[in-house]
């Protein structure tokens, strides 16, 4: 204990580290660079933002300009200054010695004279150069950028401070997502934690000027900002009552969502937020207002090579579009992406490109304009006037030449392409050199939008659900039609664009209806809609809650998670430590309702599941006790990172009474990562959600994960193998407790199952046996990357949250030096395919209900958290990397899918219960809906919710009889399930008539 108290004093010790001010050039927020103020600048605005690589993180944009160059001119009053530049040559036409040359002046001086980062390092390297002692006297320092003979200059990172190594102010820092820096500054000592209040100003928000009248209108969304608080002993939740944003000092707004305008440039806001006990916390982050114009060409590309005429709006319409910096393509990288796809889906070696450009001049004089291609013809069309066309090529390259006068300033050029067969390459030149990106442009709002794809060919008649459209240009107000019908939709992305809802065939007013995306620009392509009896029924829903007896809304407190017992009631865990059982009939109103025994001193609930394979009302939940170190039972104890559990409640005693603990020892962070959901696999064992300690794997003193490292079953789904029995060991235990990251494991019938998951929160098992599960990527100042057993590199971009099928042994990527090997890596080694998601995605479930027919039926249901917004749930294929679509601004931490076919999703700060209530029309004839629960024994009693239900009626498992049906209404029945095994399908018969079986199954034998 001495040496650790010594310990924390030498850490208290460390000095103070000078201000530096980090810029990205031409890029967005990476680590700790920020995008350059474009007001810094002097010189056009044009950056190239290349793929993301692996080893580089400025690296991956850089800020250039043609003519003479560019320069900075940064405000950071009369000193001297140590600048560090950061280079990548990432620009494939300059990837050769000589490509580019170029020189680097500070305050008038040359200091990088003839600098030609890729004789120095090579192609997609990071090279660093420090100028030091640059003295400035006017309280400017300047740095230019000089062009050299050959390409344009170019910088990606810039980083200056003080030589004497003071501070010096010049503006502030930048996060995407902020924190109250109220971390403590070592280990945690037992302080009381207070780290309450987490602003979340979202952004970096991005927008185009696409109306050229220098301004944008903007949405800003802080209703991701939360509160930590709990009150354990009054079921109070932190909830944020007062929003501040802040431009300058000046606020602007105080609402949780706002729409302003803002100037091009760079505008710098704060977002400050206080909870009901006062606490506050801040968070930063931009808006990047952007002009139309963009350096380089765009490529439109056709799957029709018949001639395209130089009028981009007249027919035919191209099927996708894509910009480029330079049109100099092989073969591979064209971008059309039908171009050497699978005939069977859609792909096609006939097609054509139009590439469009506005060339800009210097000087007035006769220009040779250019196109060497292979290929079956080009073309080069110059202000819409064809200059110069040639046929197919030969066996080797083809060129054909326009000599036209080009006057100062920019004129609009055109190459159109042709191909049927390979090889393809295609290149435009002026003057026999490949045009520069400096001498290239367009305008982004002269982009018209194309349709690529949609996620379904077909419709029912009667519309409803959800219709994905992928293509380009989704931007500059889009619209959206189907047949006559002006369709609702959102706007996912530039790519992608949801209809909510499909409109009825009537509505379209035809059979085969076509989808058009429309923006201020044009219109697209044309993709069709044909409507017909495809066994769905269409997916919508109505926006409700669990209510009370009266009516109102339930009011329950700090709910996590949900499931339905073997009784068919619903089970509800929660931070206070609480399981309360409730019946609630089809119009949500509960008719029962009590609460169980609760768990020890400030234990948390954050998973609930049950084991089918018996018949008993037993519920396994996890238990936390979050934030140990700053107070409860765990507090200045060294084995308090292990006091994860899973505990049993069991009917009884009036409602459930504790029963014992399963499984002891089980990591915690010293944040919110905790013991999470959990699952049972047929055979019995049970797989449990672990969460880490870490950022992204490594551990310093005071970081805001708690400050304690990863653990042997830390950051990983775990099983504990309660197949074997009475034999079975619950009880983990651990040679020493000082040192988590060194530590092992001696004792306990638990071990890792899947590793590398950063806080896996929701797990599911899907009727064909699968595991999925969500896991919550890394946030900004949170803390490092692991690069290895021992060192670590900045977290320098935003990570996404993950949706992962879980297979055992694979490493999903997040760090655990405890583990060693790979699993030091971020990422490294793993072979995953996930689906990445908005953060914070939460909740997963299968939805097996057969009320929209064949449609949602087996797909996975992804649920966000929350904090203080109306949330999101999305649907999904259950596959590698499938898109999910969103179907509702409405959401819980978790969510199951109930007892007839709704969502169900616990708001644990918000003190309610979200349901959304699917929307149907009532067939003639009887229907199942759904069983529940859906998995269990020969011989139990489950629900069967239907429609049409009559006393007399007859119900069968997989064509055997079920026994002591007790008909509650015409909505829903109880009956004893036969004996039997495997997946097998429900039916109903009514007065000779028997449900029909839209798609699946709707129990299965545990």
């Amino acid at each position: 204990m001495l040496v650790a108290v010594l310990l924390l004093a030498l850490l208290g010790c460390v000095a103070r580290s000078a201000k530096v001010y980090r810029y990205n050039a031409g890029g967005l927020r990476v680590g700790d660079y920020e995008p350059d103020p474009i007001n810094f600048v002097k010189g056009k605005n044009l950056f190239h933002r290349g793929p993301r690589m692996s080893g580089l993180g400025v690296g991956t944009s850089h800020r250039w300009a043609g003519d003479t160059g560019f320069a900075y001119e940064f405000p950071t009053g009369e000193g001297t200054f140590d600048i560090d530049l950061v280079f990548a040559e990432i620009f494939e036409p300059a990837q050769t010695v000589g490509g580019r040359v170029f020189s680097v002046a500070a305050e008038g001086e040359i200091l990088l004279d003839n600098y030609d980062v890729y004789k120095k390092v090579g192609a997609n390297k990071e090279l660093k150069e420090t100028l030091s002692n640059i003295k400035t006297t006017d309280g400017t320092l300047s740095l230019s950028f000089i062009k050299g003979p050959q390409e344009n200059p170019m910088v990606s990172g810039i980083s200056i401070r003080q030589s004497n190594g003071e501070d010096f102010e010049m503006g502030e820092a930048v996060t995407g997502e902020g924190t109250d820096g109220k971390a403590p500054d070592n280990i945690p000592d037992g302080s009381d934690f207070d780290h309450q209040a987490h602003a979340v100003a979202g952004g970096p928000y991005t927008e185009t000027d696409f109306n050229n009248d220098g301004e944008i209108i903007l949405k800003l969304d802080g209703t991701l900002s939360h509160s930590h608080y709990n009150n354990p002993d009054t079921g109070e939740s932190g909830v944020i009552k007062k929003y501040s944003w802040a431009v300058n000092g000046k606020t602007i707004s105080e609402k949780p969502i706002f729409t302003a305008k803002f100037q091009l440039g760079v505008t710098k806001l704060v977002l400050t937020v206080t909870d009901q006990k006062g606490d506050t916390a801040t968070a930063n982050t931009e808006v990047l207002a952007l002009p139309s114009s963009v350096g380089g060409v765009y490529c439109y590309y056709y799957g029709d090579t018949n001639s395209i005429d130089p009028k981009l709006k007249s027919n035919p319409r191209p099927e996708e579009g894509h910009s480029n910096n330079v049109i100099d393509f092989d073969d591979d990288e064209f971008k059309f992406s039908r171009k050497d796809a699978p005939a069977n889906i859609g792909g096609t070696d006939e097609w054509a490109a139009r590439c469009l450009t506005d060339v800009t001049v210097l000087t007035t004089k006769r220009y040779k304009l250019s196109v060497k291609y292979r290929g079956a013809g080009a073309a080069i069309y110059v202000k819409g006037v064809l200059k110069a066309s040639g046929g197919a090529s030969d066996k080797g390259p083809k060129t054909i030449t326009a000599n036209t006068v080009l006057t100062i300033g920019a004129t609009s050029v055109q190459v159109i392409y042709y191909q049927k067969g390979s090889p393809s390459s295609l290149q435009f030149l002026i003057d026999d050199e490949i045009a520069p990106p400096s001498a290239l442009g367009f305008q982004s709002s002269d982009i018209i939008p194309t349709i690529s794809r949609t996620s379904s060919p077909t419709a029912n008649p009667d519309g409803n659900g959800q219709l994905q459209i992928s293509g380009t240009g989704f931007f500059n107000n889009p619209t959206v039609k189907i047949g006559n019908h002006i369709a609702s939709f959102s706007v996912v992305s530039a790519t992608e664009i949801v209809v909510n809802p499909i409109p009825s065939e009537a509505e379209a007013g035809s059979t085969v209806a076509p989808i058009t995306v429309t923006n201020n620009a044009g219109v697209s392509n044309v993709m069709e809609l044909t409507y017909e009896d495809n066994g769905g029924k269409g997916v919508s829903w109505d926006q409700t809650f669990l209510k009370s007896a009266s009516g109102d809304r339930l009011s329950v407190k700090q709910i996590t998670s949900i499931a339905i017992g073997p009784d068919s009631k619903y089970y509800l865990g929660s931070i206070q430590g609480f399981v309360t059982n409730l019946d609630v009939d089809k119009d949500l109103k509960v008719t029962s309702q009590c609460v169980g025994d609760k768990l020890g001193d400030s234990r948390a609930i954050l998973g609930l599941a049950f084991n089918y394979k018996s018949s008993a009302v037993r519920v396994y939940v996890t238990s936390n006790t979050l934030y140990w170190a700053f107070g409860g039972p765990f507090k200045g104890k060294v084995d308090g990172w292990a006091n994860g559990a899973v505990e049993t409640f069991i009917s009884g005693c009036g409602c459930l009474c504790y029963e014992k603990k399963i499984v002891t020892g089980l990591p915690v962070s010293n944040h919110d990562h905790g013991v999470n959901g959990l699952v049972f696999l047929p055979n019995g064992d049970l797989l449990i959600n672990v969460g880490g300690a870490t950022n992204a794997g490594v551990n310093t003193p005071g970081n805001k994960l708690g400050g304690w490292p990863e653990s042997p079953l830390s950051a990983a789904v775990v099983i504990a193998k309660l197949s074997k029995g009475s034999s079975f060991n619950g009880n983990i235990k651990y040679e020493q407790y000082t040192d988590p990251e060194t530590t092992k494991q001696t004792a306990g019938d638990v071990s890792v199952y899947a590793p590398g998951l950063r806080n896996p929160f929701g797990i599911t098992l899907l009727t064909n046996g699968e595991v999925w599960a969500t896991d919550n990527g890394g946030n900004f100042d949170f803390g490092e990357v692991s690069k290895d057993c021992t060192t670590d590199i900045p977290f320098s971009e935003k990570m996404y949250d993950e949706i992962n099928k879980i297979i055992p042994g694979l490493y999903y990527g997040h760090p655990n030096r405890n583990r060693g090997g790979s699993q030091c890596v971020f990422q490294g080694g793993s072979g995953k395919a996930a689906t990445l998601v908005t953060s914070a995605t939460t909740g997963i479930a299968e939805y097996t209900s057969n009320v929209f027919g064949k449609d949602l039926k087996g797909e996975l249901i992804l649920s966000k958290y929350p904090a203080s917004g109306s949330g999101q749930v999305w649907r999904m294929k259950a596959a590698d990397q499938a898109e999910e679509i969103a179907m509702a601004d409405y959401s819980g931490l978790s969510v199951v899918v109930g007892k007839h076919g709704e969502l169900i999703m616990p708001r644990v700060q918000q003190g309610f219960v979200a349901v959304l209530k699917p929307k149907y029309s009532v067939p003639s004839e009887p229907m199942v809906i759904a069983v529940s629960p859906r998995r269990g024994l020969g011989g139990s009693k489950v629900f069967v919710s239907g429609e049409n239900f009559a006393e007399g009626m007859s119900v069968s498992f997989g064509g055997k009889a079920g026994t002591d049906i007790d008909v509650v209404n015409s909505n829903g029945l109880y009956v004893k399930v036969p004996s039997g095994s495997g997946n097998v399908v429900v039916q109903v018969t009514v007065g000779g008539a028997t449900s029909a079986n839209p798609e699946g199954y709707d129990f299965i034998y545990a």
